[in-house]
């Protein structure tokens, strides 16, 4: 089926959220009114949350004390870590 017809009109669809029919403004509206859309970002915020925490590798003081004697970026301390490079010899 296609997302829309010849006028730009895009199918009928049942709002996620609410199960509410509409019709939707663009081809990726999922729900059909602002406050549904406000409902489902705050059904989402925690998934989004734990995505995108940041962990750190580094687990202690002594780990960052190490990484700065050595003088290299973290980024190439973690690479080091995990055998994607060699490691820096003096």
């Amino acid at each position: 089926m296609p997302f829309h017809d010849v006028h730009g009109v895009y199918p009928t669809r049942k709002c996620i959220v609410c199960g509410k029919t509409f019709i939707p403004k663009t081809a990726n509206h999922m729900v059909c009114s602002p406050e549904c859309s406000k409902k489902r970002a705050s059904e989402l915020k925690p998934q989004y949350r734990a995505k995108t925490k940041k962990t750190s590798s580094v687990s202690n003081m002594d780990e960052i004390r190490e990484i700065a004697k050595r003088g290299v970026h973290y980024g190439q301390y973690v690479a080091e870590a995990e055998g994607r490079i060699n490691a820096k010899t003096d």
